[in-house]
């Protein structure tokens, strides 16, 4: 289980996040403003981290192992919108809000946890449910507006 807080407003603290092992903590961290966290089966871990101010637009995405080592943190100058991990815990993305630096504007970006490599940037954001075929390395998004 994952569990975060953000801190209160006009609170100067970092937020916490914990990942928890029936009802032990394995990790704990701190992060600007965690969000969206996610876990999967083999325990790694994906967070947004919301670093903008309202008048700076920025997030930090955050993918770890299951024992909190950092395999993957990327700055945008756009600000986090949804994000997703493989039940296998080996590919995560993220995706971004509307921002004036077009490299990090609408996007979304997948990542091999594996490897800690970006994989693709796809001009256009995740929004809604996605699915992950590990085996074929494919990451499917389902258009609910279609339906």
């Amino acid at each position: 289980m994952l569990a975060w807080r953000e801190p209160f407003a006009g609170e100067r603290a970092l937020g916490l996040y914990l990942l928890l092992d029936s009802n032990r903590v394995i990790v704990r961290g701190k992060a600007h403003r965690p969000n969206e966290g996610k876990v999967s089966n083999n325990g790694n871990f994906i967070l947004n981290d919301w670093t903008g101010n309202g008048e700076k637009l920025s997030g930090t995405f955050y993918a770890f192992a299951a024992s909190g080592e950092i395999l993957v943190s990327k700055k945008f100058r756009a600000n986090l919108n949804h994000n997703g991990i493989s039940d296998d815990g080996r590919f995560a993305f993220c995706d971004t809000c509307t921002s004036d630096f077009e490299a990090h504007s609408d996007k979304t970006f997948v990542f091999d946890l594996e490897t800690r490599a970006l994989l693709s940037t796809i001009d256009e954001r995740a929004d809604g449910r996605y699915s992950f075929n590990p085996e074929h390395r494919v990451l499917g998004f389902i258009d609910d507006k279609s339906a």
